[in-house]
């Protein structure tokens, strides 16, 4: 089982420096695409920091760790809208279902939107009249199974599709998870690659140009010409992470998460969370390390019976400063 565990960290790990340029030495921050896919998804592990690799289970667990299906039971529908900085709105859902013959699987979106604004050119500075917008969109089909009673294995295909006024992009990408439960205190260990697949190139009718080739010619009409755009990677990460029951009892539970995180774009960086289970109610902490901004979060759920239905509310508020607060809710359904 060890062995097991010391192959997937190192697949990870190589597959991660596949990615990372010899120039390690250069600053790689804004040179990656789709950085909507570094947002995190649902007020669970938005309050408790993102420590979330490690505690990722139920739906929301193909976003963070495909490896947390692998020990889902029954059918969940969850949802969450996250207020995001600046008026973006991040929007996700996910069903997921148990397998008779063992493992999870999940189909999941996820979509960052913003409000249309008014084009402006040097020539129209106050706007021509015209509006744009940007949006993203992530599809992703998820798989987690057990391997062995205390080690989970799980990955995720997905789609990803940005949109900048006629402009947009395409990739595809996988993520990959284990989880290692050696059932000492409810001990998680967990591991994750993420959006490691294909390059994006924006194209559409607003590269059309027209260009004079040689004015020294004196032609009467400038050539049609297309403006040229360049390959972004994929905001690829690596987390590792351990989730441990610091206290409990009958009716209390009190867990302890960290991950560390490597990305292809950013400095190292490591989150810290807490979560406080009383029965059916929960209470979350958590924050970043090394970030630009001072990121502190909290939070909390509630699970009742509702006609026959297990529903859960969660809500998370995010201080992201210098942007202020950021705030999440979702729901989750189990029939």
């Amino acid at each position: 089982m060890k062995n097991r565990l010391i192959t997937a960290v190192t697949l990870g790990l190589s597959l991660l420096s596949a990615q990372v340029d010899v120039k390690e030495f250069e600053s790689k921050v804004g040179t990656t695409s789709a950085s909507f896919l570094k947002i995190g998804v649902g007020p669970r592990a938005m309050a408790m920091g993102e420590a979330f690799v490690a505690a990722a289970n139920g739906p929301t667990a193909a976003f963070w760790n495909p490896a947390g299906l692998g020990r889902m039971e029954g059918t969940n529908f969850a949802a969450s809208s996250t207020d995001w900085i600046m008026d973006l709105r991040l929007h996700s859902a996910v069903a997921a279902t148990a397998l008779k013959e063992g493992g999870g699987i999940a189909f999941s979106v996820n979509t960052l939107q913003m409000d249309d604004v008014e084009v402006t050119t040097l020539r129209a500075p106050d706007g021509d009249g015209t509006y744009a917008g940007a949006s993203d969109v992530m599809l992703g089909l998820s798989y987690g199974r057990p391997l062995t009673d205390v080690f989970v294995v799980g990955v995720t295909c997905k789609w990803i599709y940005s949109k900048i006024a006629n402009e947009s992009a395409s990739a595809s990408a996988i993520d990959v998870g284990t989880l290692f439960s050696p059932g000492w205190r409810g001990l998680k260990i967990g591991m994750s690659l993420t959006n490691f697949g294909t390059k994006m190139r924006l194209d559409g009718r607003d590269l059309n140009a027209k260009h004079d080739v040689d004015p020294l010619l004196g032609l009467d009409e400038p050539a049609e010409s297309r403006l040229r755009t360049r390959d972004w990677d994929l905001p690829t990460a690596f987390r590792l992470g351990i989730a441990l029951n610091m206290l409990e009892s009958d009716s209390f539970i009190w867990t302890a998460t960290a991950d560390g995180i490597h990305t292809t774009d950013n400095v190292e960086r490591a989150n810290l969370g807490s979560e406080i289970s009383f029965g059916k109610i929960k209470l979350r902490a958590g924050g970043g390390l090394n970030y630009d901004q001072i990121r502190l979060g909290f939070g909390g759920g509630v699970t009742q019976n509702i006609s026959g239905n297990m529903v859960t509310i969660d809500y998370a508020a995010v201080t992201l400063n210098p942007f202020g607060l950021v705030q999440s809710i979702s729901f989750t359904i189990r029939p």
